[in-house]
């Protein structure tokens, strides 16, 4: 979600930014556009918290649980 709104971010913020404070460089363009986006990832990333706490990662979730092994193939014993 945050990827998405960081990339919707740059991708209509930076002509409005641009044309707001009068920015005709070329390579400006596109560090604004990098900046726009990070703070907008970073910018639904805080909200998203704000209204749904923080959540765990599901790798700190699985770790408490004991790890399965595998056992080694043995054959089968044949007797004479």
């Amino acid at each position: 979600m945050s990827l998405i709104g960081g990339a919707a971010s740059a991708n209509y913020m930076t002509p409005i930014i641009l044309d707001m404070f009068k920015i005709n460089t070329p390579n400006a363009n596109y560090g604004i556009a990098f900046l726009l986006g990070f703070l907008g990832l970073k910018g639904v990333e805080l909200v998203t918290e704000k209204l749904f706490g923080k959540q765990e990662k599901e790798s700190l979730k699985t770790s408490n649980r004991k790890t399965r092994t595998k056992k080694a193939p043995t054959r089968k014993r044949t007797t004479k």
